[in-house]
């Protein structure tokens, strides 16, 4: 579990570092504090979870040619849509070519990656987990060292993230051996998940908009923010790493007993977060300053990020409890009864 957590802390640093990178190095730069966020918001906006049948049924299914068709469709779909979607926001306001075409290409190169890296970790392939995952953040730093190099920044930006998201889409379709499709199956998987859209909403708006806010803002310290953001993130690794990476394959294919495994213990997170919010609410109100906005802006995203992770990974002890159902009623018994596993 400590060779795990270090590889996912080294890649979670990755990201943080790229920021002070062209925050530091380069004068008067400002790319990644509104490209970073916009299209961590876009991914998580589009996070439509088509690939649980995929997860979910066996690599000898009869119908698994059509699942995975259907998979490859649906995730093709919500990507047309979703580029579709961010060309007409960004159209609107007016940005220019090396925002436009960088948070398109940033997009793809998080959504493949995001797929990509599920994959693996599903099958247990934590080595080339940590390969993806790292070229995520990697290639930030090219565009940077060309800059320092001579080379027109915006230009260099725009023109590495395309090749950037050329070679993540292809490397997603080589790794899992599936192919590009668009079929009626596809559609199907959208509008039947399509209940997580609203809170995925809510939690890029949660997560995306102060840090886009701090970018217009306080441009001279967006770099600082965003990067103490990303890093307050390594708050969930003990929680990913001990929890949701043993227990991804019940999640995917049992995710109602497992969350019935835990509600107790949901429930008391959720509470914790919402008490720290309206805590840090009244302390900011107390001394309204920009710098004690900001600093509050690392632990809150901190509990924000194991709140939304413990919602899914965490269990009691590292191992089930079985327990009977609370008395009275039976169908509530039954809701509130911990099976064993």
């Amino acid at each position: 579990m400590l060779t795990l957590l270090v590889q996912r802390g080294s890649v979670l640093l990755l990201r943080p570092a790229a920021l002070l990178a062209e925050g530091f190095l380069l004068s008067g730069e400002s790319l990644l504090v509104f490209v970073l966020p916009a299209a961590a918001m876009a991914l998580t906006m589009s996070s439509v979870p088509v690939y649980l049948k995929f997860y979910r049924s066996l690599s000898h299914h009869d119908g698994k040619s059509i699942i995975n068709r259907n998979y490859t469709s649906g995730l093709s779909i919500i990507i047309a849509i979703a580029v579709l979607v961010l060309s007409l926001v960004l159209t609107i306001f007016g940005a220019d070519t090396a925002i436009f075409i960088g948070i398109l290409a940033t997009f793809i190169i998080e959504k493949f990656s995001d797929e990509l890296t599920r994959y693996f970790e599903f099958n247990k392939a934590y080595g080339r987990w940590f390969v993806v995952q790292s070229s995520r953040s990697l290639w930030l730093f090219i565009p940077i060292a060309l800059a320092l190099g001579g080379a027109h920044y915006e230009t260099a930006f725009w023109s590495v993230s395309v090749v950037a998201a050329l070679a993540m889409a292809v490397q997603f379709f080589l790794s899992t051996g599936l192919r590009p499709s668009v079929a009626p199956g596809g559609w199907s998987l959208i509008s039947e998940n399509a209940a997580f859209l609203s809170s995925s909403a809510i939690l890029a708006a949660h997560r995306q908009l102060p840090r886009l806010a701090v970018a217009g803002l306080f441009p001279q310290m967006a770099h600082v923010f965003q990067a103490m953001a990303q890093a307050s993130q390594s708050v969930s690794l003990v929680f990913n790493v001990r929890y949701q990476v043993p227990y991804r394959k019940l999640i995917a294919r049992r995710t109602v007993v497992f969350e019935r495994m835990f509600r107790g213990s949901f429930g008391r997170i959720a509470f914790a977060t919402v008490a720290f919010s309206a805590g840090g609410g009244v302390i900011a109100a107390l001394a309204p300053s920009y710098d004690s906005w900001a600093g509050l802006g690392g632990p809150y995203v901190s509990l924000s990020r194991l709140h939304s992770l413990v919602r899914r990974s965490e269990t009691r002890d590292g191992h089930v409890r079985c327990r009977g159902g609370r008395s009275g009623d039976p169908v509530l018994g039954a809701l509130w009864r911990r099976p064993c596993v």
